[in-house]
């Protein structure tokens, strides 16, 4: 049976499963470390969502929350779920998981940015309620 909660541990068979989820978003060996999992999970300014398969993580994303000057707003990172698993709703369920976490903490807005290749995962955002807007997005690597 497949569940979506909020992970509160950081074990070592959780992280592997977060890594290898990774390596699917990110084409990478992203590495973590239990320290940097266990920060992550015990911030109260994050809400970290995970899909199951019993034991095992099959799919994952994640809510920062930050203050801004007269709203507080968040946005969403990491989603992504396990190709062997894709198309059952799961990532749905995350998002919306990750939506309803705002909500209860009272959060105004809720951004996210997809590269354009992941067609499907625009889909899904759009019929969430998300709009597109244009921007430019500007980064420093440091």
């Amino acid at each position: 049976m497949i569940n979506v909660n909020q992970l509160t541990e950081a074990s070592e068979q959780n992280i592997q499963e977060l890594e290898l989820l990774s390596g699917m978003l990110h084409g990478d060996e992203r590495k973590s470390s239990a320290d940097e999992i266990a920060r992550i999970l015990s911030n109260p300014s994050v809400i970290f969502v995970v899909a199951k398969d019993g034991e095992r993580i099959i799919g994952m994303g994640a809510l920062y929350i930050h203050q801004k000057v007269g709203k507080i707003g968040s946005y969403i990172e990491d989603v992504i779920v396990d190709s062997a698993y894709r198309g059952k709703g799961l990532g749905k369920e995350i998002v919306q998981a990750l939506i309803d976490g705002a909500r209860e903490r009272g959060v105004v807005s809720v951004s996210l940015t997809s590269r354009p290749e992941r067609i499907a995962a625009h889909t899904l955002y759009e019929k969430l309620g998300f709009k597109k807007y244009d921007t430019n997005v500007f980064r420093i690597t440091l």
